[in-house]
């Protein structure tokens, strides 16, 4: 007889940072020097090897007020904080603002137990990002645990309908204006809208306050792309 065991746990740290950085064209741009920018951001992004790039990302003309964006991963957020400081000081970053922040945290899941991020799972990034955070009703939380673990099992396995897609759920309590940063990658966008259409119809929804707002972009294979689409 063969007894069935958990799947083993991935190596992965305790706790890790994610957080992302959504830049948006300013008019500075129209008189700044372009000659060496993506240098300057490449040289940032170098300089720091604590700090994990999961990708830079362009918005570029996907919602007004976000160009440029890009996703970072680290065990210390002073270590974000230091290339965002940095970023700041290049041409770069002197003409465009910081539209959005999103700081997150991942843990071990609380209710499904091989529910890991797919970047601590070691996945590779794909070509599209879908990020968005999200704040549940006061109510969710006084739920039973078990009540609310067996509703996000729904959840869970309505979400594994679309294989294509990888998913990365972390938390943010405390760290800024919501509870949850969820973030999609996905090689073709419009499977983005067929897996959070049909998640529309899970249990969990009813305990849902506010999802706003949406980003969305393209993962740039050279900083010049990101640059090219700033003008």
């Amino acid at each position: 007889m063969i007894t069935a065991t958990a799947p083993k746990a991935p190596e992965v740290p305790e706790t890790q940072f994610t957080h992302t950085l959504v830049y948006r064209w300013t008019p500075r741009w129209l008189d700044a020097p372009r000659e060496g920018v993506a240098d300057q951001l490449r040289a940032v992004l170098a300089d720091h090897p604590t700090v994990t790039v999961r990708g830079v990302y362009s918005t570029a003309g996907l919602r007004p007020d976000a160009d440029v964006a890009f996703w970072l991963l680290a065990e210390d957020v002073a270590a974000i904080q230091a290339v965002a400081a940095d970023l700041r000081r290049t041409t770069f970053g002197r003409c465009c603002d910081l539209a959005h922040a999103f700081l997150g945290v991942a843990h071990r899941p609380e209710y499904v137990g091989d529910h890991y991020a797919s970047f601590q799972l070691g996945k590779s990034p794909l070509r599209y990002l879908c990020l968005y955070p999200f704040v549940r009703t006061p109510e969710w939380y006084l739920l039973p645990h078990t009540e609310r673990g067996r509703i996000l099992r729904e959840h869970g396995l309505m979400g594994r309908e679309f294989p294509e897609i990888q998913t990365n759920n972390v938390q943010a309590f405390g760290l800024g204006d919501w509870e949850w940063l969820l973030a999609f990658e996905c090689d073709r966008p419009e499977r983005f809208t067929a897996l959070i259409r049909h998640l529309r119809a899970a249990e969990a929804r009813k305990w849902t306050q506010s999802e706003t707002p949406f980003i969305v972009g393209r993962r740039v294979d050279a900083l010049e792309e990101a640059v090219a689409g700033l003008g």
